[in-house]
């Protein structure tokens, strides 16, 4: 956008952009429990980042973390106990998703407005389910419910409650949300088609839809979406055994690559709002599965996280093993996700980067005109 303003300055002047200090670090645990947290998801303003912290052994608290505030656990639900988890947050992290466990064992998909009580979200039928993110208002969630013909991926809003997305033809019935767009009319996740599982895309007009990154696919899932909801991300995996990270937009997918070393796997977990940055996690050892989180921009190619974080010189990030980036804001500038810090206990942690560029103040004929890059 080009916003002309007046008065006669002369030459060419830069006005560094105002963000949060490049820095990184752990978010501890909630007292009073065992060592060890991940964090699950991050605020689209980059503020709240929430995920779960060890309580005891097999069990778990549901967090939420802010700058001011640090580490605080979210309550559980009436009836709720054992495992509890946040996956996901608004804009502005007023709003949580997640999920809680009941006496009874089943889990049940809950959401948080301010820190209060958590709300069940209901159910499609079944027993069993967890709501995995919200939209930017806060107002529409999705995730997964089981029904009378198993798991189904579920749209909940506050005028009409929770309903079933159904299924991709062929196969078992089974699909799962994963993301929303800021709308809520847009969702993605994986369903089961007639040759494995697939990433989905859903909107009201055209149901769901199966997109693939790979001609002879055999496993994804499209695990995240950006806010205008045309940029899909995800994890494909082909009959040659390779798993690749893919960013799929307007119908064309494009393969982002591994990490060197060990198999070749890799899986998209965070897309800012401009599309134009992702991060997830990928393998360098000899196993299938997260070990390191990556960072992407076309630019760049996909680079280790860590490495990034080094060579950009942000400290605090040594001893560290970043093992998957599970979150970035809108602005691509704050990261978040799980590792195993230098004591060797996991822990979640956020990177805040720097911007790639600053704004720039153009003087033509006494006029400044600044441009400003998203």
């Amino acid at each position: 956008m080009i916003k002309p303003v007046s008065g006669m300055v002369l030459g060419l002047i830069f006005i560094q952009a105002v963000h949060a200090q490049p820095s990184f670090f752990g978010v501890g645990e909630l007292p009073g429990g065992l060592v060890g947290s991940g964090i699950f998801g991050l605020s689209g303003d980059g503020s709240t980042a929430v995920g779960g912290s060890a309580t005891a052994p097999g069990l778990s608290g549901a967090f939420h973390w802010t700058a001011s505030a640090g580490i605080q656990a979210l309550p559980y639900p009436s009836g709720g106990s054992g495992v509890i988890q946040a996956f996901a947050a608004n804009q502005t992290g007023n709003v949580v998703v997640g999920h809680s466990s009941l006496q009874s064992g089943a889990q049940i998909p809950v959401m948080w407005k301010n820190g209060g009580t958590a709300i069940d979200l209901g159910s499609l039928g079944g027993f069993s389910g967890q709501a995995h993110s919200v939209n930017s208002s806060g107002t529409a969630a999705v995730g997964f419910s089981f029904g009378p013909n198993g798991r189904e991926a579920f749209r909940w809003t506050e005028a009409g409650g929770m309903v079933g997305l159904g299924d991709l033809a062929g196969g078992a019935f089974d699909s799962w949300a994963f993301d929303i767009s800021d709308d809520g009319n847009t969702v993605v996740g994986t369903a089961q088609g007639a040759n494995g599982s697939r990433s989905f895309l859903w909107t009201q007009l055209t149901g769901m839809q199966a997109i693939s990154a790979f001609a002879n696919e055999i496993d994804g899932a499209a695990t995240a979406i950006n806010g205008a909801g045309n940029v899909v991300v995800g994890g494909s995996c082909s009959a040659e055994t390779t798993c690749d990270a893919y960013r799929w937009e307007d119908g064309v997918a494009v393969l982002l690559g591994d990490l060197a070393g060990g198999v070749h796997w890799s899986v998209a977990r965070g897309v800012s709002d401009d599309g134009a940055t992702i991060v997830g996690d990928a393998t360098t050892s000899s196993a299938f599965g997260p070990d390191t989180a990556f960072y992407w921009t076309e630019q760049l190619g996909m680079v280790d996280l860590k490495e990034h974080l080094l060579s950009l010189g942000i400290l605090g990030v040594e001893g560290w093993t970043l093992e998957s980036a599970q979150g970035i804001s809108d602005d691509g500038l704050t990261i978040a996700g799980m590792g195993i810090n230098p004591q060797g206990f996991n822990e979640g942690w956020i990177a805040h980067i720097p911007a790639p560029s600053s704004c720039v103040v153009l003087v033509i004929g006494g006029v400044i005109a600044s441009r400003r890059r998203r």
